[in-house]
C-alpha cells in the first residue's frame, strides 16, 4: 500500500520539486537546530526564511512553465 503511494507522488512530482522540497525541509531543520541547539537566533532567522522563498520558487515554476 506504501508503495503504491509512493509511486502515485513519484510519477505526479517530478525530480527537480522533490529536490527544492529536500532543501525546504532541510532548512527548516536546521533553523530549529540553530535556534534551539546553537542559540544562535539571527542565523536560525535567516536560515528558516529560505523554506517561503523555496516553496515560491516552486509555485513561480508551476504557473509560468506548466500552464
Amino acid at each position: 500500500m506504501i508503495e503504491t503511494l509512493l509511486k502515485k507522488l513519484t510519477n505526479k512530482i517530478p525530480t527537480p520539486e522533490w529536490l527544492i522540497l529536500f532543501s525546504t525541509f532541510s532548512s527548516i531543520v536546521f533553523s530549529i537546530y540553530l535556534y534551539f541547539g546553537c542559540n544562535d537566533i539571527e542565523k536560525a532567522i535567516f536560515i528558516g526564511l529560505w523554506a517561503p522563498t523555496l516553496l515560491g520558487f516552486i509555485n513561480f515554476i508551476n504557473l509560468k512553465f506548466k500552464s
